[in-house]
């Protein structure tokens, strides 16, 4: 059993590792890890604002210790907001042309790859149950995540999000 963090309602932990928890009083997300809620959790209400925009979140859901949140904003553009441990990024899908030789595998970290018509550098790899993905990172903070899943790819664009931006609207 822990708090939540916004209300201070108690929220019914149902395993003892890594959860997703939604406060029935107050609708707050928050991540729990070992039934301790964690300070530097990101907490998600139904609404937030980041940069200038607000933002509604639709779905959300857990992959390993990745949480991915689909997200709309006020011109009703999709998006996908993804945390995972103190990375969080807001991101789009793009459709994008790339040698077909490209592989989780032959994006080593530290290595440059020039995809969308940007200089990239591969910054973080990591590899879950049914995904490999790749984190390449070009100026302004600026993501694009590669996620190999069996034989597909796809591709999202966006940019890495320091969680202190994200204020949550009523």
């Amino acid at each position: 059993m822990i708090n939540c963090p916004q209300c201070n309602a108690q929220i019914k932990a149902k395993s003892t590792t890594h959860e997703l928890l939604k406060c029935g009083h107050c609708g707050t997300t928050t991540f729990s890890q070992n039934n301790q809620h964690s300070t530097k959790s990101l907490l998600i209400k139904d609404k937030f604002r980041l940069k200038g925009k607000i933002y509604k979140v639709q779905t959300s859901k857990k992959i390993d210790s990745l949480t991915q949140y689909s997200i709309f904003d006020e011109n009703k553009d999709n998006y996908i907001l993804t945390i995972e441990d103190e990375d969080c990024t807001l991101t789009q899908i793009i459709d994008i042309k790339y040698n077909k030789n490209l592989s989780w595998h032959s994006l080593l970290p530290n290595t440059q790859i020039k995809l969308v018509e940007k200089d990239w550098l591969v910054t973080e790899k990591r590899q879950y149950q049914k995904a490999q993905y790749s984190y390449l990172t070009a100026q302004n903070a600026e993501v694009l995540v590669l996620i190999f899943q069996d034989k597909s790819l796809t591709s999202r664009i966006g940019w890495w999000i320091d969680t202190m931006e994200i204020k949550n609207v009523q």
